[in-house]
């Protein structure tokens, strides 16, 4: 079970990967895995599981105890296994960082558009409109990541500023 694949038919077995298992524990893994899925899709689950640390020291140890003691595993096939993690580790630590590095980034900029803001009450400004510009003393600042501005008896966008005196 190591393959088959098919030409108008005809089937063809496949050789099994070099994998240090004798073809008895290649089969008995290979139908213990169709097993696994089958259920699965019986059952219509899938599985998100992402591997962590925990999980490709049970695959190293796997490794170790199912290996050809006649033929193992070359120490440099191991310290590449455990480059590869370690550097895959990494890249999902710099993930999740970067990320909460954009979160705060987000909200100081949010913080500094209210705060520098507050500078124009009292202010006289102008702001276009659709019906021309509008001239008034700044009585109120409201919102936080859209701040906008009350002049008389209306709001307007702080982008729509085009004057301060």
């Amino acid at each position: 079970m190591a393959g088959m694949t098919g030409v108008a038919g005809d089937y063809v077995k496949t050789p099994a990967p070099a994998t240090g298992m004798t073809p008895e524990q290649v089969r008995y893994n290979e139908a213990k895995a169709k097993g696994y899925n089958q259920g699965l899709k019986d059952n219509r689950q899938q599985v998100n599981h992402q591997l962590g640390q925990v999980d490709f020291f049970r695959i190293l140890s796997a490794q170790l105890a199912n290996q050809d003691p006649l033929k193992p595993m070359e120490d440099k096939e191991f310290i590449a296994q455990m480059a590869q993690f370690s550097s895959l580790d990494q890249m999902k630590s710099m993930s999740s960082n970067m990320s909460q590095l954009s979160n705060l980034m987000k909200v100081s900029g949010q913080n500094a558009l209210f705060t520098g803001s507050v500078n124009l009450l009292g202010r006289e400004a102008t702001v276009k409109t659709a019906d021309g510009a509008v001239t008034g003393q700044i009585s109120q600042i409201v919102g936080n990541e859209f701040p906008r501005v009350k002049i008389g008896e209306y709001f307007y966008e702080i982008s729509d500023i085009t004057e301060i005196q």
